[in-house]
């Protein structure tokens, strides 16, 4: 039996610890014990996004997909947000800050790739074929206008 995944609360989450660092950051941390802790908390919640995208991608008929697929992105930009905070926090500069510079490219490509999915989708579900009148009333069995008269 597959597992149940809950995109929701796990992209809540993400957001959650997202704000959580972020507010971390307005504070007055020890360099050298925070700089490895926020790096490691990047690491993660990289990963995790990275998981959750490519398992909506994979799966694109889940119901819900476009409301996950927004959750996703409202994600992926408070962690890009995130890393630019930390890449532009004096306090923070770090060896690592080259490595989280290409950590944030790669969330932004990510980010886009979902923006295009949705637009894909948005294009999708305007081309729908609409029923006419005419075939409206074959497909229920109405008698139609020229009928009547």
């Amino acid at each position: 039996m597959a597992d149940f995944i809950s995109y929701d609360d796990n992209l809540f989450f993400i957001m959650a610890q997202t704000k959580h660092l972020q507010n971390g950051l307005r504070l007055t941390l020890h360099r050298p014990i925070f700089s490895g802790f926020y790096i490691k908390q990047f690491n993660f919640l990289a990963d995790v996004l990275r998981s959750i995208q490519k398992e909506l991608f994979e799966h694109p008929q889940l119901i819900k997909l476009n409301d996950y697929l927004q959750l996703l992105r409202s994600s992926q930009t408070m962690f890009i947000r995130l890393l630019e905070t930390f890449l532009s926090h004096s306090m923070f500069v770090v060896d690592n800050n080259k490595d989280i510079a290409v950590l944030k490219q790669e969330m932004q490509d990510n980010l886009d790739q979902v923006i295009d999915r949705l637009s894909e989708d948005d294009k999708n579900i305007t081309e729908v074929d609409t029923v006419s009148t005419e075939e409206m009333s074959i497909l229920l069995s109405l008698p139609s206008e020229e009928d009547l008269s």
